[in-house]
């Protein structure tokens, strides 16, 4: 009995990042969605907060790919005011996607505004 449970658990642990990457999917799945809700009902900075969520955790998600959600975060954050939160993602496009579109459009838009 003590070997069938000590399988079992054996079991449990090698199907355990097969699992874990299904609930990754979900929650990337859940980010997404809930971030398109929030920006269809003007509510620009909890969707932006939840693309760059997106962008930052999930940034091989294959609906919206990490430069794409933190460049959606930017601007979300340009349309709530927020200029600190549109500099972080900015800087998270430099930063994690140096060689991106994005990252040289996040560049551009930098150079010509104000620091927060």
């Amino acid at each position: 009995s003590g070997l069938e449970l000590n399988s079992a658990r054996v079991r449990q642990v090698r199907e355990l990042p097969g699992q874990l990457a299904h609930l990754s999917q979900g929650e990337a799945n859940e980010l997404f969605a809930l971030a398109g809700r929030f920006s269809q009902a003007g509510l620009y900075q909890e969707a932006a907060d939840a693309y760059f969520r997106l962008g930052a955790e999930f940034p091989d998600f294959p609906h919206m790919a990490g430069p794409a959600a933190l460049s959606q975060a930017s601007n979300l954050y340009s349309s709530a005011w927020d200029l600190e939160g549109q500099w972080k993602a900015y800087n998270a496009l430099m930063q994690t996607y140096p060689d991106s579109e994005a990252a040289r459009s996040a560049s551009a838009m930098r150079a010509y505004m104000a620091g927060p």
